[in-house]
């Protein structure tokens, strides 16, 4: 294709722009990484349910060797319910 062929407009019209520039909020998982990223390792993300937590009040739990680290029982039991059976915490 030449490049006398290729269309100079952009890509988005005018009401699309303005929509995206509308729609333009940071959602709180964003928010929440931007935080974890900016402070380190004090921001964590909950194994089961993604929400994202202090480390000083995170549930941490080993399976299979490996720390994961929940923001409640009930997370972290869901997340052993998940499991394949071999992967459980013994």
């Amino acid at each position: 294709m030449a490049e006398d062929d290729v269309e100079s407009d952009d890509v988005y019209d005018e009401d699309t722009v303005e929509e995206e520039l509308e729609d333009d909020e940071m959602t709180p998982e964003e928010g929440g990484f931007l935080e974890g990223y900016e402070e380190g390792e004090s921001v964590v993300k909950c194994a089961s349910c993604g929400h994202m937590l202090d480390l000083d009040t995170a549930i941490e739990e080993k399976v299979k060797g490996q720390n994961y680290r929940f923001c409640s029982k009930n997370c972290a039991e869901s997340f052993n319910k998940k499991l394949p059976k071999s992967a459980a915490k013994k």
